[in-house]
């Protein structure tokens, strides 16, 4: 704690449980911080599974939309399915990549899985027979290490270490959009805003852009803060109505910083769902 931000622990000791450490060291000292009234548990909860059988080192998890699967993608150059409660291995391993998997994602219905690999390349999986279901999709140059689904499943973005973000049809393998070229450095992670209007991206080069999903144009940012490389970034829902956050984690100090980008809620959810109904009917 000492050599990291204070506000970034003192922001997580009320929920800390009440016979941790932490909480027993540092809670008579910080008595103004916010309480919880219900739910705080007494004990850290213990480590419910480990899947030690994974193959190779596992370069990706995402857990299905019901919580029920993970999906990984390791360097054995694969995929595969678990059962998020017993462990076992659902649907695997799918092959098809030539090089270690970066990155894999869940669809919104959880019945297909999004993956990015070193080689280049994305494919869509069917999420329980591991069929190929639409790919392969190349454009990027170099490494694709970041690949997530839009809200309503019609559209993909990656990030490459080739420094540029792609939209895809996840039907055809169409580039949309992109490469949206900014960033200086490998794009480590992209997420789309939750009403698919908008995507964040997180690079290498220390900054996290925001673009337009449909021209790619630079909508926001770059922002800097972060000292050493960005790792991940994410969207999360805002408390306010008109207004929409994002969260980003670097390897500096473990790090995590938000950030604010505001637009009309129902008007860009309605604009994303016929963008991509449209998509989906090949309109």
């Amino acid at each position: 704690m000492a050599k990291s931000a204070p506000h970034v622990y003192l922001s997580a000791l009320p929920f800390a449980p009440t016979r941790s450490l932490v909480s027993a060291h540092y809670s008579s000292s910080f008595p103004r911080t916010l309480h919880v009234e219900r739910g705080r548990l007494s004990h850290w909860p213990s480590s419910e599974m480990v899947i030690s059988n994974a193959g190779n080192e596992v370069l990706s998890v995402a857990l299905s939309p019901d919580g029920q699967r993970i999906v990984s993608g390791s360097s054995d150059q694969t995929i595969r399915v678990w059962n998020a409660t017993t462990g076992e291995t659902e649907a695997g391993p799918f092959c098809g990549h030539t090089s270690p998997v970066r990155s894999v994602a869940f669809s919104p219905d959880g019945q297909h899985i999004v993956s990015g690999s070193h080689d280049g390349t994305i494919r869509v999986w069917n999420a329980t027979t591991g069929e190929t279901e639409a790919g392969t999709f190349t454009g990027h140059i170099s490494s694709v290490k970041s690949v997530a689904f839009s809200p309503y499943g019609q559209r993909i973005v990656s990030g490459s270490s080739d420094q540029t973000v792609c939209v895809w049809s996840v039907t055809t393998g169409e580039k949309l959009a992109g490469p949206f070229a900014g960033h200086t450095e490998s794009v480590a992670s992209v997420a789309f805003s939750p009403d698919g209007e908008r995507i964040v991206s997180g690079s290498s080069d220390l900054t996290i852009r925001v673009w337009n999903a449909t021209t790619g144009e630079n909508v926001a940012g770059p922002y800097s803060g972060h000292t050493d490389r960005v790792w991940s970034v994410a969207r999360i829902r805002s408390s306010l109505l008109h207004s929409r956050q994002m969260a980003s984690v670097s390897s500096q100090a473990h790090t995590i910083e938000q950030f604010v980008c505001g637009t009309p809620r129902q008007e860009r959810k309605r604009q994303a769902r016929l963008l991509d109904t449209r998509i989906g009917s090949g309109l």
